[in-house]
């Protein structure tokens, strides 16, 4: 913390040892899951692929058991008055096909609907008590949009009876819901990216089929965008209601910069 402190940074972190990945805030402290048996592929542009473990599945009932973004910032408070955050899952990974298992799940939540429902109660609570212990900045990391600009993705939800527009509407009605009453006391920030792990992604496609609503509907303070040269946002970000910041993982930063100020 004291080397972020001492570059500048404008909102820090407690370093984010404390946890395997950003999904352990809320995963981590929820009964009621068990390991996800899904294999999910990252892959780069030499078509190398690494598979890493899915989400888990809920196969049983959920309960809050711990609030790990709190003890985070509780730890943080303790050490400076600078602003901090602190990270938990995007509420519309929640809706990902893969997390609600047939002859699973349904024994215990009739629907993915009402699966969904319960954990945003819970995440909606661990935000709460991060806030209340001195977080005044929440990063809502990997929600799913990326997955509808994805041919293959795509293919996938329709083969689970899924249409793009329809997920889309679960998803920004989740996200929403996670900040309506945290919003007035926090600044809520969303990184949006096609998952990254060790140079490799998930998701490969433009942003076209859901960034302006993404963009218009979801009222997030700081949208954090990742981007490859091969899919630049160009009028995307343009849409954007109000200013934003963008970050792109490679490329010409001054043109990303550019953009950023004809935006604003």
């Amino acid at each position: 913390m004291r080397r972020q402190l001492d570059i500048g940074l404008d909102v820090v972190s407690d370093g984010e040892f404390r946890r395997f990945m950003f999904t352990g805030s809320f995963y981590d402290a929820v009964d009621g899951l068990t390991a996800g048996t899904g294999q999910v592929p990252f892959t780069n542009e030499e078509g190398e692929l690494e598979y890493y473990t899915g989400l888990p599945v809920v196969d049983g009932e959920l309960h809050k058991i711990d609030s790990p973004a709190a003890h985070e910032a509780t730890f943080v408070k303790s050490l400076t008055d600078h602003p901090f955050k602190v990270t938990f899952p995007a509420a519309s990974i929640f809706w990902f096909p893969l997390a609600y298992v047939p002859g699973v799940t349904d024994k215990v939540y009739a629907t993915q609907a009402d699966m969904v429902e319960r954990m945003i109660e819970i995440e909606r609570e661990q935000v709460a008590e991060a806030i209340a212990a001195g977080a005044r900045y929440v990063q809502f990391d990997w929600p799913v949009y990326p997955a509808l600009g994805d041919p293959a993705a795509v293919a996938m939800f329709k083969e689970h009876g899924i249409e793009p527009e329809w997920m889309l509407d679960r998803l920004i009605e989740a996200d929403r819901k996670i900040i309506e009453t945290s919003r007035p006391v926090c600044a809520p920030r969303c990184i949006s990216a096609a998952a990254n792990h060790k140079s490799k992604w998930i998701y490969n496609g433009p942003m076209d089929a859901y960034a302006e609503r993404m963009f218009n509907e979801l009222p997030y303070d700081v949208f954090i965008m990742e981007w490859e040269d091969n899919h630049p946002p160009g009028r995307l970000l343009r849409a954007a209601p109000r200013p934003r910041r963008a970050d792109r993982r490679d490329g010409d930063h001054e043109q990303q910069e550019a953009a950023c100020r004809d935006r604003r």
